[in-house]
């Protein structure tokens, strides 16, 4: 439009026509923000549906395609961290399971409310690195290790944070 002769650019309809188009922008742009935010907050549901009303707005948006891919991504990675949780708290049951060996007790075993809240300090870590909420999910971590430094549960999440976080900043970091 911006190339049209003055005559046509003056035009009551080129001039409804470009505040049409501004509005989409406006739109379209709103709702790419929307997304990213949404993503960010780990929301998956709630970026597809900002996705949706971005397409919507501008079926031809040049980021559609990048922001799915990172909903997806978003969407695998909240499905490892509930598999990883799960396999934790699967780990965690295994030993009273008919026909598992049970382990005897350390010398020094902590007590059951201590071993509840190293138990609660990893959960909350895993639900922290799966909203990519890394700081958070290392201070659980640590919280974890200094009631129980033993802990080879602990020290095996705290690689996994880290290897996730450096993974997440390649990622973002990577130009397109």
């Amino acid at each position: 439009m911006d190339q049209l002769d003055t005559a046509c650019i003056d035009a009551p309809q080129a001039k409804t026509l470009r505040l049409q188009l501004d509005a989409g922008q406006s739109a379209a742009s709103s709702a790419e923000a929307d997304v990213r935010q949404k993503i960010a907050m780990g929301n998956v549901k709630a970026a597809r549906a900002s996705l949706d009303q971005l397409g919507a707005a501008n079926r031809e948006h040049p980021e559609i395609a990048a922001l799915r891919t990172e909903i997806q991504n978003a969407a695998k990675a909240q499905e490892e961290a509930a598999a990883a949780a799960a396999a934790v708290a699967g780990a965690a049951a295994a030993p009273s399971a008919p026909g598992f060996m049970e382990v005897p007790a350390r010398a020094n075993a902590m007590p059951a409310p201590q071993q509840d809240l190293v138990s609660g300090f990893l959960r909350d870590a895993e639900t922290a690195m799966a909203e990519l909420k890394f700081d958070k999910a290392k201070t659980y971590v640590e919280s974890a290790r200094r009631i129980d430094p033993a802990n080879s549960q602990a020290a095996f999440l705290a690689r996994r944070i880290k290897e996730r976080e450096l993974a997440y900043a390649r990622k973002e970091m990577t130009i397109n």
